[in-house]
């Protein structure tokens, strides 16, 4: 039997050689197969190493076998079991890297080490505060006296200052039951009547636009004595300006790090910073956001995420383009199950699909529309305006109940157009087409 061993073990050797060369002419592409830190790609490594460090092993069960003269029926069943793992093992890994029904899905990776350490640290639980401060400053009073104040765009400005924080939702999902969190909302710094006290860490959220208030807030609380940590395109963009305000910089996206902080937060070992621009979150990992956190009476419009990134490079832009090179998209069926979860808190939900250019996959939207018909909910999306080329498209996302699409034409002039869109200079291309565009939207 010992033999049967070493032909398994160099047969893995040479296919694991060849498993590892063939990949590895792409692994120089950060996107490729989600990103260096994704499922695909780590379940591809575990494979490959598989291969050798089974090898090994058969190899080193054969010659011990030979030398010691063991014999008997455990070592013919020791022998099978290891040539069925040399086999099996690797099998399963690169299965799953392709086919995510292979892989395990009750608690991602990153959240199950989390939990793991902190079960050895056996440290107290925290109590989280989530404060949003994500306010649009077209809604400020000062802005609108100098006369910032064009039709629709006040209405959108307050539709905006009014929506809940989804960032903080979807890190409140990822947040272990051990601890307890509280969703506030802080619109204006200068109308709070009482500073948030009694939390043990703060997470705070916010535009470029509240920067400063943010700042104001972050220092008042840690003056209080509550860990700060903050996050968002700002905070990530300008990270040791941050520092000197929070305790802690959640750069990216917080879904891949955001159970390591609490850990370390839990231990008194917070980092300055967690995480990294273009981290590659893989949107099927993504948690039910915690909208029962919310109190449905305050809100008219709640927010939900298709997609994240965009193929068009546009100068302007401050999305989460600044997260991820690529355009990806959620799962239908996770989409819908949110969609399930807003209707069983919210009577009749309006809801915003925060995408920064949510039909850009026409086919993956012509599947969904159907079955966003038979929710029967209202919507708002924001779009380009190619939108207008698909007539059915626009039928079918009417009959789903569509009632507003936000387009962005920057400019009603080619030249203010010219040079915009990085890519391909596709707005200055799309300029002549705009007047028929708005008639068919």
């Amino acid at each position: 039997m010992e033999k049967a061993n070493i032909i398994a073990a160099w047969i893995a050797i040479l296919v694991g050689f060849f498993a590892g060369v063939i990949p590895g002419l792409f692994f120089h592409d950060e996107e490729w197969m989600g990103g260096y830190s994704s499922w695909p790609r780590r379940l591809m490594r575990l494979g490959h190493v598989s291969f050798f460090g089974i090898a090994f092993v058969n190899l080193a069960f054969a010659f011990t076998v030979s030398h010691l003269n063991l014999t008997g029926d455990l070592v013919k069943t020791s022998s099978v079991l290891f040539i069925v793992a040399q086999i099996a093992m690797p099998t399963i890994c690169y299965g799953a890297s392709v086919k995510k029904v292979l892989r395990p899905r009750a608690q991602p990776y990153y959240w199950r080490i989390g939990t793991f350490s902190r079960h050895l640290s056996r440290t107290k639980s925290l109590k989280i505060a989530l404060i949003s401060m994500n306010g649009i400053r077209a809604n400020d009073k000062e802005l609108l006296r100098l006369g910032l104040n064009l039709p629709g765009f006040v209405e959108r400005s307050r539709a905006i200052a009014s929506l809940p924080s989804l960032g903080l939702l979807t890190l409140g999902a990822l947040t272990p039951a051990e601890h307890q969190q509280t969703y506030l909302e802080v619109p204006d710094i200068n109308e709070l009547d009482q500073l948030p006290t009694g939390y043990d860490l703060a997470a705070i959220s916010c535009f470029s636009a509240q920067i400063e208030e943010a700042y104001q807030l972050a220092d008042r609380l840690r003056a209080a004595g509550t860990k700060v940590v903050m996050g968002g395109n700002h905070v990530s963009s300008e990270t040791e300006e941050a520092l000197t305000h929070a305790d802690c910089v959640m750069i990216g996206e917080g879904e891949l790090f955001w159970a390591t902080m609490l850990a370390d937060c839990q231990r008194g070992e917070l980092k300055e910073t967690y995480g990294s621009m273009f981290g590659n979150f893989n949107l099927e990992d993504a948690p039910l956001p915690a909208y029962g956190l919310l109190e449905p009476a305050k809100y008219n419009r709640v927010t939900l995420q298709t997609s994240r990134g965009c193929p068009m490079r546009c100068e302007f832009c401050a999305s989460s383009v600044l997260y991820t090179r690529r355009y990806k998209q959620k799962p239908k069926e996770l989409v819908l199950a949110e969609i399930h979860q807003l209707k069983a808190l919210f009577p009749r939900p309006f809801i915003e699909f925060v995408d920064d250019n949510t039909f850009v996959d026409r086919r993956y939207w012509k599947t969904l529309l159907p079955e966003l018909a038979e929710e029967q909910v209202r919507w708002f999306a924001e779009t380009d305006v190619s939108v207008a080329d698909d007539p059915e498209m626009l039928e079918a996302m009417k009959l789903a109940g569509c009632k507003q699409v936000l387009i962005g034409f920057e400019s009603p002039v080619e030249e203010g157009l010219n040079g915009l869109e990085l890519n391909s200079n596709w707005k200055a291309k799309r300029w002549k087409k705009y007047k028929h565009a708005i008639q068919r939207i």
